[in-house]
């Protein structure tokens, strides 16, 4: 138990020491997600590694007429999920956790007798706010646990059962674009189903009773590779005031495509226009990124690779339009993707407003994408 505990509180302390690197980090860095902002750019297509550590204290019972608590009080826990991000709000994950807890004192021996366990299975969370510094999340799962009951004298026992149920409550602070912390709460529902003896005797439970392990706690997550994108609904919308006064440029249509790939791929008239404070790639502009894909993935560029440019109206500061080019950019690459283009064939960059127009009749133009041919 003291070994349990010990490893909790040093994982505990790793992650804030953890949270207050990336505070620092974060702070310094012009790409990477800020505490001084609500909006941050949010894990997408990510793996992700979850740590956790803390308390852990047992009801219910093992068996009909045998209490949890007559063997066992609470401990501590440690944890381990690996998973994937496939979205900003939903990921999946395994998830393991072990535990070592107090002996009952109705034990008479308690010296001679270890507590542990622990626990395995799969689960889906989904985050409420991903674009944001806060973001409360909610993990439901199942799988399996086991109890041990380690003797120093005798035979060892094992009861084996199903964790029907496992919920978790927490909340991330990210503190930069791949590192959040935070504080969670969770449950489990177990039904243990057979007992087995270090003999060889293995009987099952004739009247499985529910029990439940809670755990209270502090997590981090650690998220690789994948992509980090803004969510133009949860951005603050563009300052108001006059827009930057500019050389006038001719307008372009809303998906510009090097002459190359329009002469290789046969494509004519591509038009697609994003509306203002947008990056959906409306239903109506996807002919032409589907001959793109196709001309990518089985035709004349077969195996060539592309830039995606992203592009903004000058409304709104420098920041704030740099981060909706690149992320119209984003947009118009998951399409292509989506389509069979392969992501390493991509690469997504952002101009923002730096080619915008002054006249607002051609704003919405400027809201566009580029897509070049890589020599």
């Amino acid at each position: 138990m003291r070994a349990i505990g010990a490893v909790s509180f040093g994982l505990v302390a790793s992650l804030g020491c953890l949270g207050v690197a990336g505070v620092a980090q974060a702070e310094d860095a012009d790409t990477t997600a800020k505490l001084d902002r609500t909006e941050v750019l949010a894990p997408h297509r990510a793996f992700e590694i979850g740590v956790e550590g803390g308390y852990t204290q047992p009801f219910g019972e093992l068996a009909d007429g045998a209490a949890i608590g007559d063997v066992a009080d609470a401990g501590g826990a440690v944890g381990l999920n690996v998973g994937y991000r496939f979205t900003p709000r939903w990921a999946l994950s395994l998830y393991g956790q072990f535990h070592e807890s107090s002996v009952s004192s109705n034990i008479s021996n308690g010296g001679d007798v270890d507590v542990r366990g622990l626990s395995t299975g799969m689960m889906g969370t989904f985050h409420v706010r991903p674009y944001s510094v806060v973001d409360p999340y909610v993990s439901l799962g199942a799988g399996y646990r086991a109890f041990f009951i380690a003797r120093h004298e005798g035979l060892n026992q094992t009861v084996h059962g199903i964790q029907a149920a496992r919920g978790v409550v927490g909340v991330d602070f990210r503190v930069s674009e791949d590192v959040a912390i935070g504080p969670l709460v969770g449950a489990d529902l177990n039904v243990f189903v057979s007992d087995a003896v270090e003999n060889g005797t293995n009987s099952s439970i004739d009247s499985p009773r529910p029990s439940t392990f809670l755990f209270a706690g502090l997590a981090g997550k650690f998220d690789i590779g994948g992509k980090r994108i803004a969510d133009d609904a949860d951005l603050p919308l563009p300052a108001a005031g006059p827009p930057v006064k500019r050389a006038r440029r001719a307008p372009s249509t809303g998906i510009r495509i090097d002459q190359n790939i329009l002469t290789a791929c046969a494509i004519s008239t591509p038009r697609a226009y994003f509306e203002f404070d947008s990056s959906v790639v409306k239903a109506g502009d996807a002919g032409t990124l589907d001959a793109v894909a196709a001309c990518f993935t089985t035709g004349a560029l077969k195996g060539k690779s592309m830039s995606v440019i992203g592009h903004a109206d000058p409304r709104g500061t420098d920041e704030y339009n740099q981060e909706l080019g690149k992320t119209r950019a984003v947009a118009v690459e998951e399409f292509l993707v989506n389509k069979g283009v392969a992501d390493e064939k991509v690469q997504t960059l952002s101009h923002g407003e730096s080619e915008a127009t002054d006249d607002p009749s051609e704003f919405a133009f400027d809201r566009r994408v580029d897509i070049q041919l890589v020599k």
